[in-house]
């Protein structure tokens, strides 16, 4: 367990200087005057004897994790020179081991006890992926995609382009820009619809005609307007009003006039 020196012949009140050297794995505990340094300096007024207390050397591990919140580290604890703890590093929900801070990136692992040592698990976030679309690109675009760390909130945004509407998520969410919590992988996929349009159609003279067409229209579709005129009507647009008239009357006949009527014709004696 160990060896000691200062054993000898001293004068009467000289000093002898005894030293306690542990073999490997093991450690002084202490002298029997008491002492608990290796080396001691005695003072000799008569025959002494001095003990050397050696044990199995007992040193510190410790084991930490980087950050608490990502993971815990069991394994720590004292140890008997030459034992074996046994390391282990286990990730919370959303995160995953990296290494430890010796580079070994096994998650559990034995070490071999020699001295006082230090262990710290590195644990990292898990990285996702948050992909969006929209339900039809002509009708609007969608932004926020990308790969983001576990528990850490993404913005989506949904932006309708000229004659549509934004409706909702694919989750039912009807915000058009909106902030989610990232745990998984996921897509959301956003709704959009085209924008509804009244067409009225009218007439000039309802007397003279009917009109067709009037309604609800979705933006960028196409309405067919159809003015139907009553007998001798014509037709004709302004805007969406139909503007029927009848046709200017016809001139009468010009009659010729009649010849004043003829004398008869005298003759002369």
């Amino acid at each position: 367990m160990g060896t000691v020196e200062g054993a000898g012949s001293y004068a009467y009140n000289t000093t002898a200087t005894l030293i306690a050297t542990p073999t490997t794995g093991y450690q002084l505990v202490s002298w029997s005057n008491g002492a608990t340094t290796d080396t001691i300096v005695v003072t000799v007024l008569g025959d002494t004897t001095y003990t050397a207390n050696f044990a199995i050397a007992q040193y510190n591990v410790t084991a930490v994790a980087n950050d608490p919140a990502m993971g815990t580290v069991i394994g720590a604890g004292v140890y008997h020179y030459g034992a074996t703890a046994i390391l282990t590093a286990t990730a919370n929900t959303g995160y995953h081991f990296v290494e430890w801070n010796d580079h070994d990136t096994n998650a559990t692992r034995t070490i071999t006890v020699t001295a006082d040592a230090d262990f710290v698990a590195t644990f990292a976030a898990n990285m996702y992926t948050i992909a969006v679309a929209a339900n039809d690109d002509a009708m609007g675009t969608v932004t926020g995609a990308g790969e983001y760390a576990y528990n850490t909130t993404a913005t989506l945004t949904a932006t309708a382009n000229t004659g549509y509407h934004f409706v909702e998520w694919n989750d039912g969410n009807t915000d058009a820009t909106r902030t989610v919590t990232v745990t998984e992988d996921a897509t959301y996929t956003a709704t959009f619809a085209a924008n509804m349009y009244t067409i009225t159609v009218n007439v000039n003279d309802a007397a003279m005609g009917t009109v067709e067409g009037a309604g609800e229209y979705a933006y960028n579709t196409t309405a067919t307007l159809t003015a139907t005129a009553n007998t001798l009507a014509t037709t004709s647009w302004n805007g969406t009003t139909a503007k029927l008239q009848l046709p200017a009357p016809s001139p009468l006949p010009r009659t010729p006039p009649t010849p004043p009527p003829s004398q008869p014709t005298r003759l002369r004696p």
